[in-house]
């Protein structure tokens, strides 16, 4: 039997909701499968992924078999013993949550917990999509790449994000007509559309990226980013940006082209003349005009 364990504790948050994340990988080649192990049960919420063979959950009220892609969700406190594998990988992870204080963030942990308190017994979710989650955070996890830590919270957010939302139709607390998500699960989504802009708004952001990001279709994710930002996605990209050169026009010495640049601009012409537009006065007219402000202030 070959056998090999692997641990990381992540700690990610989804706007008010923190999760402390333990992931582990199973790998198991051998042909006669493993034993269940010991019985237990976890203070939080535990996931498994079938990626490869069939896995066999024993429980005191009887097993659950599992496939190849299948999703295992066990509620916090289910005793049971270990998953067994026959000739499979196990990908696997639990996690707890929290609530963050502070007024600016958005409420994510009141949906969150009404969802996963639903939860009161195990649940299978059919399909790839957690085992190709899995695959690319642990891609991640063996990286010596810039940045890995930041990709691996940023998937687990992303992973987290869509257990929920699956949980939630699960338990049919979500009704869909034409294919599109209720109001009510939106906080989930706009979390991580949210996420998006700010980390690409002065880079090249599109609605086709942020579409395969949160698996919904072009036109279902404008029509949900303007239900929850109350703007278009083109529209919502030049406030931030606009909201960038003001701050750094305010805050900062850097020069203009500089501050173009940083904000997203391509140019300072283009720059000058949106900035003109929306603002009513150049960019140097605003940087002079909230010097004189400040030193009146003070």
């Amino acid at each position: 039997m070959d056998k090999k364990k692997n641990k990381r504790h992540v700690d990610i948050d989804i706007g008010n909701t923190s999760f402390l994340i333990t992931m582990s990988k199973m790998v198991l080649s051998n042909e006669d499968g493993v034993g269940t192990g010991g019985v237990h049960s976890h203070a939080g919420f535990e996931v498994h992924v079938i990626s490869e063979g069939e896995g066999l959950l024993e429980h005191e009220e009887g097993s659950l078999a599992l496939g190849k892609g299948d999703t295992l969700i066990l509620p916090p406190g289910f005793i049971h013993q270990r998953l067994s594998l026959e000739k499979g990988i196990k990908t696997s992870f639990s996690f707890t949550l929290k609530k963050i204080s502070g007024e600016k963030q958005a409420d994510t942990y009141s949906h969150i917990e009404e969802i996963l308190l639903g939860v009161k017994e195990p649940k299978i979710l059919v399909g790839s999509k957690y085992s190709e989650y899995l695959e690319r955070i642990f891609i991640e996890y063996y990286s010596k790449r810039y940045f890995s830590k930041e990709r691996l919270r940023s998937l687990f957010r992303l992973l987290i994000t869509d257990l929920v939302s699956d949980i939630e139709l699960l338990l049919g607390n979500v009704q869909e007509s034409d294919g599109s998500t209720q109001a009510d699960s939106y906080t989930l989504i706009s979390a991580v559309m949210e996420e998006y802009v700010t980390s690409r708004f002065n880079a090249s952001p599109s609605l086709s990226e942020l579409a395969s990001i949160v698996h919904l279709g072009m036109r279902q994710t404008s029509r949900v980013f303007s239900q929850c930002f109350g703007a278009s996605f083109s529209e919502y990209i030049k406030r931030r940006r606009l909201d960038s050169a003001k701050f750094l026009l305010c805050n900062t010495d850097k020069s203009f082209t500089a501050i173009a640049l940083e904000s997203g601009y391509r140019s300072y012409n283009g720059f000058y003349k949106l900035f003109k537009s929306s603002m009513g006065v150049s960019p140097d007219e605003y940087r002079k005009k909230h010097q004189e402000n400040k030193q009146e202030d003070e």
